[in-house]
């Protein structure tokens, strides 16, 4: 592809390649910027065509900025492109992987806490991700995270079917949730199980999710069935952090809906109160005439300081 798209877009390299498609790095030469570039796969029926709308409907609809902006979409013969907004950074799979225990547990908080709210204004306006997974989410230069990838996103409103066919699963197998195996209606809370599994990959610093067992099959098998040792146990720290975040990655991921975390909403709110546990109280600052009479006398000094 040496001929610009669309008489705008120039094709430089190649980003990255998925079951969805392939992502470019890309130049608008109208807005004079870098791009990515999405050159979505299609099958032979209709569906295919939905679900890209459906992504490209999703990227412009939903602002927030740890989610990925789209800018343009349009089809060359019988092929779809996205254009999105170039997103410099390493996946937060690769960063769990390459710089492991690099950050500290407060700045692994504040990364989780921007994943969680992105994933709040996705299900706010009705829409499930369903492959929340660390290879969709990318670590900007200065840690900004930002959601990539909803070509699989489900809206629950009725203007938008679903376009998944009938006993398919959809989504990861180490990183879906037991109701999303089963078929069943998914919730304000399927996206919570999945947010868990990568939080308790990304807290621990695995390199896989706690569910990955080599096979789709075997890690199926182990989202229904095995229950990951708390968080706490896997790190040598235990203060109060530590442990409030481990009981909330237990809750994130029960298998029965009723008993795990009720929403994104309600998991964003408790990783708010877990912040707040170390935070700064703020003290008034004493007034400079107070200060002077400090200076001047060594007595006052002393119990001031003691």
């Amino acid at each position: 592809m040496h001929s610009l798209l669309q008489n705008r877009y120039q094709i430089k390299q190649i980003l990255g390649r998925g079951g969805m498609g392939t992502v470019y790095l890309g130049f608008d030469t109208v807005k004079n910027e870098q791009i990515a570039i999405k050159e979505c796969n299609t099958n032979a029926d209709s569906s295919s065509s939905e679900r890209i709308r459906r992504e490209y409907h999703f990227m412009t609809n939903i602002d927030h900025p740890n989610i990925v902006k789209g800018k343009d979409f349009f089809q060359v013969d019988s092929k779809y492109f996205i254009v999105m907004e170039y997103v410099k950074g390493t996946s937060l799979k690769d960063f769990i992987e390459n710089n492991p225990h690099t950050i500290s547990f407060q700045k692994q908080l504040e990364i989780a806490r921007s994943i969680c709210s992105a994933v709040v204004a996705l299900n706010n306006n009705e829409i499930i991700h369903r492959d929340l997974k660390p290879e969709n989410i990318i670590l900007q230069e200065d840690f900004t995270p930002k959601i990539l990838d909803l070509g699989i996103a489900k809206s629950t409103k009725g203007e938008l079917q679903t376009i998944t066919s009938t006993g398919s699963i959809v989504g990861t197998p180490c990183y879906i949730s037991p109701e999303q195996i089963e078929g069943k209606n998914l919730s304000k809370n399927t996206d919570v199980f999945s947010l868990g599994a990568i939080f308790y990959q990304f807290f621990s610093w695995q390199k896989h999710s706690p569910f990955y067992a080599g096979g789709a099959i075997q890690s199926m098998d182990k989202v229904y069935n095995y229950n990951p040792p708390a968080l706490y146990s896997l790190l040598k720290e235990n203060h109060s952090e530590v442990l409030a975040v481990s009981a909330l990655i237990d809750k994130a991921m029960r298998k029965n809906q009723k008993e795990r975390i009720v929403s994104t909403q309600e998991m964003l709110t408790m990783i708010d109160d877990i912040i707040s546990i170390n935070r700064p109280v703020k003290t008034k600052k004493k007034s400079r005439k107070k200060t002077h009479a400090i200076k001047k006398s060594k007595i006052q000094l002393y119990f001031v300081i003691y």
